[in-house]
């Protein structure tokens, strides 16, 4: 049996991690603005460290492919379904804001560069290939801490694509 004070550390140390990361990428100790579209550096989530400890903290996100609730016929309520499941808003926005991940508003048809000095256009192969192998190609001024996410179904992927394609 677990001590009711184990129980609590478990919980408390998770939940410490992610406002401490929270609270470092929104810090505003910059006295210059960053020039739009350029990605601030992100602190702790460049610290491979540090996001390494968090993700072992918090632990992988549970598989809940195929054992799951039945996805929604609408595929982008589906993706909504997937993308809360599966936690991609801890480090995914939907709103433009960015996180330790880049955001999904009008990421479909982007053109982004990646910390290997290449450059792709996001469309459906790209945003398959990143959910399942993220560290492929990562996004220029983003750490790469995405988990992969390889258990998901076919269809969570195109579902979560076509959720992805309808914030543009």
């Amino acid at each position: 049996m677990v001590s009711p004070a184990m129980r609590i550390l478990r919980f408390a140390v998770p939940v410490f991690l992610i406002i401490a990361v929270f609270a470092a990428c929104t810090s505003n100790d910059d006295a210059d603005p960053t020039p739009e579209g350029v990605s601030p550096p992100i602190t702790v989530a460049a610290n491979a460290g540090l996001v390494q400890i968090s993700a072992d903290a918090l632990g992988a996100p549970i598989p809940i492919s195929g054992g799951g609730p039945a996805l929604p016929s609408d595929p982008i309520e589906a993706g909504m379904q997937v993308a809360r499941n599966n936690a991609c808003t801890a480090c995914h926005t939907t709103d433009g804001t960015k996180l330790v991940g880049p955001s999904w508003k009008g990421l479909f048809g982007k053109s982004e560069s990646m910390t290997d000095g290449t450059s792709i256009t996001v469309d459906d192969a790209y945003l398959a290939e990143s959910i399942r192998t993220p560290k492929a190609k990562v996004v220029q001024g983003f750490a790469d801490a995405m988990p992969e996410f390889g258990f998901l179904s076919d269809e969570e992927v195109n579902a979560l694509i076509a959720y992805i394609k309808s914030l543009n």
